[in-house]
């Protein structure tokens, strides 16, 4: 397609379900460090720098995942627009989804007996 650009659904949708795991990933990795306390670590200075990082950590891991999902339900949306107008598209085109001409009922009157057909006389068959 000439200046246009093309849409492969099926990768959109591998990068949905990456996106989505990620997000499940970062979501189980904030509960996993909620779930630990800084003077698990050991000494009072690893224990204040550990619960400084948690700190970071949850807000940082829990703004990834927001935006994630934010992606995750914009892309989905995309994917399934984008599917609906192929859709209508080959619809409005008479076309089958491989890009194969949908047949289309062809009724003709058979030639009289004897009598040439179009074909025939527009090739200069015809009989002079």
């Amino acid at each position: 397609m000439a200046g246009g650009y093309q849409v492969d659904l099926n990768e959109m949708g591998t990068l949905i379900t990456t996106l989505q795991q990620a997000k499940d990933r970062m979501t189980d990795a904030n509960k996993a460090l909620g779930d630990s306390t800084p003077s698990d670590m050991g000494s009072r200075e690893i224990d204040s720098a550990g619960a400084e990082f948690q700190d970071r950590w949850k807000y940082g891991i829990g703004k990834i995942a927001e935006f994630s999902g934010a992606v995750v339900d914009g892309l989905t949306k995309a994917k399934q627009a984008y599917a609906d107008v192929e859709s209508e598209a080959i619809a409005a085109l008479g076309q089958s989804p491989s890009g194969q001409p949908s047949p289309t009922p062809v009724t003709t009157t058979p030639a009289p007996t004897g009598a040439q057909s179009v074909i025939t006389d527009r090739l200069g068959g015809g009989a002079s």
